[in-house]
């Protein structure tokens, strides 16, 4: 997923998002390397938090994951 693409976009810092979340930044960042799969339900609140869709990331995550 294209996390941290988006989350720049909307000048959040990454400690911002994680507390949102309820996650570590460490965890995060994990999900942001695409070192682990996030769970759906933050997926959706990450989603909203950066004013895009699931959808958006999902699409995203699937197009890297194709070119690798």
């Amino acid at each position: 997923m294209n996390i941290k693409v988006h989350r720049l976009i909307q000048k959040k810092k990454q400690a911002e998002l994680a507390e949102h979340l309820g996650i570590t930044t460490v965890t995060l960042g994990r999900y942001e390397n695409d070192i682990g799969r996030m769970p759906t339900r933050l997926l959706v609140k990450t989603a909203a938090y950066l004013k895009t869709t699931p959808n958006d990331l999902l699409e995203e995550y699937m197009e890297n994951k194709e070119e690798q």
